[in-house]
């Protein structure tokens, strides 16, 4: 798993939000930031210094899983430090290993439950996961036909393209129009960039950030 992590983390480094998200042309303004920065059209409009707290709390969850060597880089995409590398590859074993042996063991509080929202278009409906990825990528990989999860609570938990005119960061000017709703159908269709793996766990928790049904996004009932 080490190895498909390592080829991925180098192949796919997005240089600003922009090429994240699939971008190939931009004029949004948070488009243009950094990776590391990157917010939906769709999402609050963020405090000045979202990009630097969510840096810290990067590190944050990395120390709280035995690394103690502050940022080395995010699991979302490139680059990322040889130790980051083998914690991703500890955590997404262990997860994988406590769900094989004692299935999943969701809990009220904090980081409890896989958290997510509901992406609405054309009366389709799929889920895109916000939080507990490493649980997300175990449960397919054992193929897990359902999975539980809890709705987004801090802010609207049901985002429709119908009404992509009113999204927070549309209205603020911080997004074109036009590039939201691209964001939103590339998330709706569960696409993020185009590399594959061979290993499932791999390719569950890096392939897209919509539940998969190998990698595809699932309906949400």
């Amino acid at each position: 798993m080490s190895n498909e992590l390592r080829n991925y983390y180098r192949s796919f480094q997005p240089a600003s939000s922009a090429e994240l998200f699939g971008l190939k042309k931009s004029t949004s303004h948070y488009s243009i930031l950094s990776a590391y920065g990157y917010i939906y059209p769709w999402d609050a409009v963020p405090k000045p210094n979202h990009e630097a707290r969510r840096l810290r709390a990067i590190a944050r969850e990395d120390a709280t899983h035995g690394s103690r060597l502050g940022f080395q880089g995010w699991h979302h995409f490139g680059p990322v430090s040889e130790a980051k590398i083998k914690l991703e590859s500890r955590r997404l074993l262990h997860t994988y290993k406590s769900i094989a042996e004692s299935g999943y063991l969701r809990r009220n509080g904090k980081d409890g439950d896989i958290e997510g929202e509901i992406l609405e278009a054309n009366d389709k409906t799929v889920l895109l996961v916000k939080k507990g990825h490493h649980r997300i990528a175990a449960m397919v990989a054992l193929d897990y036909s359902s999975v539980p999860v809890r709705l987004n609570v801090h802010q609207p938990a049901l985002i429709q393209r119908s009404q992509s005119s009113q999204w927070p960061n549309v209205k603020a000017g911080n997004y074109v129009h036009t590039e939201a709703l691209e964001i939103f159908d590339r998330a709706f269709r569960g696409e993020t960039h185009n590399l594959s793996f061979d290993d499932k766990l791999s390719a569950a928790l890096l392939g897209s950030n919509s539940v998969p049904n190998g990698c595809a996004p699932q309906p949400y009932k």
